[in-house]
């Protein structure tokens, strides 16, 4: 247990274990799942939060360079990207993380949301952290590196989180990407 007394430490340092030492802030977690509106308050909301005050500032600042064209919307204009960045978020948390808990019987693991929604929650600290370089856009590959890290770490948190076998960790997060990105474009197509 104290393995996971240490993980509940402050936001810095739980975003500093499940970067850099994945295993063990797995482990932690798995032995004491938080329950969702505590995953929420201490971990997702505030990260998010700072992830859309970093967009806001960056677009209104430097806006939006492509194809040799740059594009500064102004505070409101800013503000719209910021938030429907955050809202956009939030939402395929909670929609992926519930693709999660439904797909986790299918493959022979367990199903509780509590779970499902922290293996999404917090195995997207690289997204989550990768998108505070948003304050300046140019950096948009340190995002994009977040991203992809924050794969590498839900791969690392299946099988503690969802009991899935280890054989079939690939395949679940596989499904778990393609239905997740497909529900995912829908809700940003719909916003």
């Amino acid at each position: 247990m104290d393995a996971v007394a240490d993980f509940r430490g402050g936001m810095v340092d739980r975003a500093r274990r499940m970067l850099f030492e994945p295993r063990a802030a797995w482990a932690a977690l798995a032995a004491a799942p938080p329950p969702v509106g505590e995953t929420l308050r201490s971990w997702l909301l505030p990260l998010l939060v700072l992830g859309a005050v970093a967009t806001f500032v960056g677009q209104w600042l430097f806006g939006t360079a492509f194809a040799g064209v740059r594009v500064r919307p102004g505070v409101v204009g800013s503000l719209q990207i910021a938030l429907v960045g955050f809202v956009l978020s939030l939402v395929a948390c909670f929609v992926i993380a519930a693709i999660a808990n439904v797909l986790a019987p299918v493959l022979g693991g367990r199903k509780q949301y509590d779970r499902a929604f922290a293996l999404v929650a917090f195995g997207s600290a690289g997204a989550l952290v990768g998108n505070l370089a948003a304050i300046v856009p140019a950096l948009w590959i340190v995002a994009v590196v977040g991203a992809l890290y924050s794969l590498y770490l839900i791969h690392r948190g299946i099988v503690p989180m969802m009991a899935i076998a280890p054989g079939r960790r690939i395949a679940y997060l596989l499904l778990l990407l393609l239905c997740g990105g497909l529900s995912t474009m829908v809700l940003a197509i719909g916003l």
